[in-house]
């Protein structure tokens, strides 16, 4: 076998000597690879928006003229959804659900499968779960009447005749007028519209819409003299998220000031109704 050359090694450990000493580098401190690092301050909702780059809305999947996920996304909140998240710099993002589901504040408040709920009137289902928004509108009840009555007082139509009311609904604006109970809101609408009513008092949000829909030129709304029956309508987040709410309440005041918000409940011929967020009725 061949012998190391002794002479060649000798040259190797010479040049080596004669090669300057470095300093270890510094490489900063060490990843802890064993344990996770967390922020000690936590992210809100919306830092996680923000970061994510989508809202996610929670809408009730078959509830015109609000929102239906059938056959193609639509609806005043899923409108109203869509400038809530281009105004927040977001793309959106809808978690369709069923509103009347009981588990649907759930789907925000512990699974959080969606950031926010919009169309929500604060009531026993989501008291002390979440926090409200600002009111962005009003549902009021109203009284349906006939175009033809026009030329009449209606007071005095209110006055003389029975008031057609939906089963099953607690309002406290007819509680001196005689009664007829009809089973849904379509019923009441169809008897005024043919005359077996003189008159009705509805809700009008939904109420406006299937007129608009179903009986166009046939109906009209006239605002009682109490605003007793005026339910607000809010979108709902998580407790404890001020930040989002603030910045939700400061995009509304900006599409009512602008104007959007209102084309958007007149296209869906929604009352926008009275507001806290702007003051007066559009």
């Amino acid at each position: 076998s061949k012998q190391p050359d002794a002479a060649g090694a000798n040259k190797t450990t010479e040049v080596s000597k004669s090669l300057p000493s470095r300093a270890p580098e510094d490489r900063g401190i060490e990843p802890q690879m064993a344990s996770r690092q967390r922020s000690r301050q936590g992210y809100g909702d919306l830092q996680k928006i923000q970061a994510r780059g989508t809202l996610i809305v929670g809408l009730d999947q078959n509830n015109l003229p609000f929102s239906t996920a059938h056959p193609g996304p639509s609806g005043l909140d899923y409108e109203v959804a869509q400038l809530l998240a281009e105004k927040l710099g977001v793309s959106l993002e809808v978690y369709w659900a069923y509103s009347s589901h009981d588990s649907y504040p759930a789907k925000l408040v512990h699974k959080k499968l969606c950031d926010v709920i919009l169309g929500v009137m604060p009531d026993d289902r989501f008291a002390q779960r979440v926090t409200y928004s600002e009111p962005y509108y009003y549902a009021n009840y109203r009284y349906v009447v006939s175009t033809d009555n026009k030329t009449i007082d209606i007071q005095r139509v209110l006055a003389a005749k029975a008031i057609a009311m939906e089963s099953g609904v607690a309002v406290r604006g007819v509680m001196t007028h005689q009664l007829k109970h009809y089973s849904s809101l379509e019923s009441i609408l169809d008897a005024v519209a043919a005359g077996k009513v003189q008159a009705g008092y509805v809700i009008s949000s939904r109420a406006s819409w299937l007129a608009a829909e179903k009986w166009p030129g046939q109906l009209q709304f006239v605002q009682p003299k109490s605003d007793i029956d005026r339910f607000p309508i809010c979108v709902a987040l998580r407790r404890g998220e001020a930040e989002l709410k603030n910045e939700i309440d400061s995009v509304f005041r900006q599409l009512r000031n602008s104007g959007q918000l209102e084309q958007v409940f007149l296209r869906w011929h929604v009352p926008l109704g009275v507001s806290s967020i702007h003051g007066n009725s559009p």
